[in-house]
């Protein structure tokens, strides 16, 4: 049982680490889109190549909703923004 609790301790904090990590590359992309940046900046694209696919599926999901309207703000950006936030937390904390 004491194997099992350390197997799901390491879980939880590895998935923790990325969400955590997800969290700053989706802040520092926030961040990035009110500089004047040429879209060839390599930091520019690697933010976005690194947050691009965790966003892609909320984005799809709301188009198929009908609600990816023109909006001042990408919408899909904050709703995956606020999931990764809410999984983050929702974690169990696993004491061995």
């Amino acid at each position: 049982m004491n194997v099992f609790l350390t197997v799901l301790n390491v879980l939880c904090v590895t998935l923790r680490l990325f969400l955590s990590l997800m969290e700053f590359a989706m802040f520092a992309r926030a961040v990035l889109s009110f500089l004047p940046l040429e879209d060839d900046n390599p930091v520019l694209n690697l933010v976005y190549v690194v947050t691009e696919p965790v966003i892609l599926p909320v984005r799809a999901l709301l188009s198929v909703l009908g609600w990816d309207g023109d909006l001042p703000f990408d919408l899909a950006f904050s709703v995956t923004m606020l999931i990764l936030m809410v999984v983050n937390v929702a974690l169990p904390t696993v004491t061995v």
